[in-house]
């Protein structure tokens, strides 16, 4: 799982890969770190989110930007291409006619790049109950503003296809899967077994893999688990109330940037699973409360 994008392989001033006979499945990015908007303040970041711009469940630039989930590459950095510049100057191509100038883009040959989601975060208006003073934010699929699926059991995948949540490459700065909005930039995929082979080489397949199971993330705490069993945890995605230290009156969350304390109330708390191989809740084992570091990301 990856707070931005990516999450089974990221690229980056790789420019001699091989990717051959590997299963990249079930990886899922949150674009809940890193820059997840464009907004004010957001080109001075060391990465910036490129020209994304998202209608939330709230309006205009209320959620951050989908990312690729299972493998994303990026332009090459400032420094990486000033070694092709000379003397002497070094013309160099990938099979695909790509100039190393521009992206890494291994060769990708013979693998399962299957299913992996991709997610984004929004904010969903004006909390209720204790949170009636905050913007509590929501989970939503890629390209949608349909909320995240409640999962039934720990482990458990989608048993329909769900095409609005499955992005399995990309370049950083795309904004759907297919759009290849950097330049016109793609990853070259070729006998591999991909969710969907729409905008790439003839030679791949979209054909279910014949694995013997899956898992897929989910909740933190099992699904499984009740009340009764004291899991009183957080089952879902959510900004908890927080406290600036240099703004008055105290902002609601939002993605504009804030150059203050706590980032002005701009973090994002992910409650993400599991957290053990094992279900206590289905194996009846005892219950132990897990303690672990929260992932947390910031809009900023």
């Amino acid at each position: 799982m990856a707070g931005w994008d990516g999450a089974g392989i990221s690229f980056q001033d790789a420019l001699n890969v091989q990717i051959v006979n590997n299963t990249v499945a079930h990886n899922d990015t949150l674009a809940t770190s890193g820059v997840p908007t464009k907004s004010l303040g957001a080109p001075m970041a060391s990465a910036p989110p490129g020209n994304c711009t998202m209608t939330g469940p709230t309006g205009a630039s209320t959620a951050s930007c989908p990312q690729s989930a299972g493998m994303i590459t990026m332009p090459n950095s400032t420094l990486m291409n000033q070694t092709f510049t000379g003397p002497p100057v070094l013309t160099i191509t990938f099979p695909f006619g790509l100039s190393c100038q521009s992206i890494s883009d291994p060769l990708l040959a013979n693998n399962i790049i299957w299913q992996n989601r991709s997610f984004h975060a929004g904010v969903t208006g004006p909390g209720t109950g204790t949170q009636n003073q905050q913007n509590p934010v929501g989970l939503f699929d890629a390209i949608s503003n349909t909320a995240a699926r409640t999962q039934a059991s720990t482990g458990a995948c989608a048993t329909t296809p769900d095409t609005l949540r499955y992005w399995d490459l990309g370049v950083r700065g795309d904004t759907a899967p297919g759009t290849h909005g950097v330049s016109g930039l793609q990853l070259h995929p070729t006998y591999s077994v991909m969710t969907s082979t729409t905008g790439y080489d003839a030679t791949n397949s979209s054909g279910a893999p014949p694995v013997v199971s899956q898992c897929c993330n989910g909740s933190r705490v099992s699904p499984e688990c009740t009340v009764a069993d004291r899991c009183r945890g957080p089952k879902r995605f959510g900004v908890p109330l927080g406290i600036s230290n240099a703004v008055t009156p105290n902002p609601v969350f939002s993605f504009t940037p804030s150059a203050t304390g706590d980032e002005g109330n701009n973090w994002i708390n992910v409650n993400w699973g599991r957290l053990s191989l094992a279900n206590d809740a289905v194996t009846g084992g005892r219950m132990e409360t897990m303690a672990a570091a929260t992932h947390s990301a910031t809009a900023r």
